[in-house]
């Protein structure tokens, strides 16, 4: 089963990389880096870990509720995925088929058979994911009618706007409930120690952002972002905050060292990120 250990709303959640030592490839991937992510804390608290093999790609991600297990073809793509509880108990596996740069999750777990995970389509453009899931409206045999996608949007190499909708209706109770959650961010102009990951492993990114953590808070893009708008839209309310993050950066790596989210003048919370150099 996926960790789902992180269920804060947004509102209790809530580097200079020298150029011609990351150059792009011809995929628009950035360059081997000299520093990769090593751990992110939250509130000092050691909130993700990262490990590596001798290609720089991610294969372990730890977290509070054990870690996640990411294997690759021959060609780099990742294929695989594996989650595991505290220890080595095997809970879940995802299997990645790909159709270009698009790939379809199939999930082998015991989550409720109807959730969208199994067959899950992700889009991926130059800059990133696009899209999660279908636009389109799923019926089940019983009549339910579920929606659920996340749609990305991209400007300048870094995600723009991060919308996340979840609708479903059940007739024989008449149940409806919809959710609409929008970010729209603001960015700096410091290259982003994570755009590593999300480039050459972007369903980590997605997990990162959308499973591990509950809000996708991490940039995937070029930058670092300077704040973002939330807006979160639904059958019984709107709610809509502005917050702006206070970064400060690693003078070894050039990248993101701190971030320090704030909603008026109260904060919120404060990410600091660890990396380490790689030959």
């Amino acid at each position: 089963m996926k960790p789902h250990y992180l269920k804060l709303g947004i509102g209790a959640l809530v580097g200079l990389f020298a150029i011609s030592a990351c150059k792009k490839d011809k995929d628009n991937k950035p360059g081997n880096p000299n520093h990769l992510i090593s751990a992110i804390h939250l509130d000092g608290a050691l909130l993700d870990s990262f490990t590596y093999n001798d290609k720089r790609q991610l294969t372990q991600l730890f977290h509070l509720d054990g870690h996640i297990q990411f294997e690759y073809d021959a060609s780099g793509r990742c294929v695989c995925v594996k989650y595991y509880e505290l220890g080595t108990t095997l809970t879940g596996k995802d299997t990645l088929v790909y159709s270009g740069r698009d790939f379809t999750i199939y999930t082998e777990d015991d989550d409720d058979p109807f959730e969208l995970d199994n067959g899950r389509v992700y889009k991926v453009g130059n800059d990133g994911i696009t899209l999660a899931g279908s636009k389109d409206t799923v019926v089940s045999s019983t009549d339910r009618k579920r929606l659920n996608y996340i749609e990305t949007t991209y400007s300048g190499g870094n995600p723009l706007t991060n919308k996340t909708v979840d609708y479903l209706a059940i007739p024989t109770s008449g149940y409806v409930s919809s959710q609409t959650t929008t970010l729209t961010y603001r960015y700096d102009n410091k290259p982003n120690g994570l755009r590593w990951i999300f480039q050459h492993n972007p369903y980590a990114g997605y997990l990162l952002n959308h499973v591990i953590f509950p809000s996708p808070v991490f940039s995937g893009g070029k930058n670092n972002f300077t704040g973002f708008k939330y807006e979160d839209v639904t059958t019984s309310y709107t709610d809509v905050m502005d917050y702006v993050a206070v970064n400060t950066y690693d003078p070894a790596s050039g990248f993101l060292a701190a971030q320090e989210i704030k909603a008026g003048n109260s904060v919120e919370t404060t990410l600091t990120y660890h990396y380490r150099v790689v030959e």
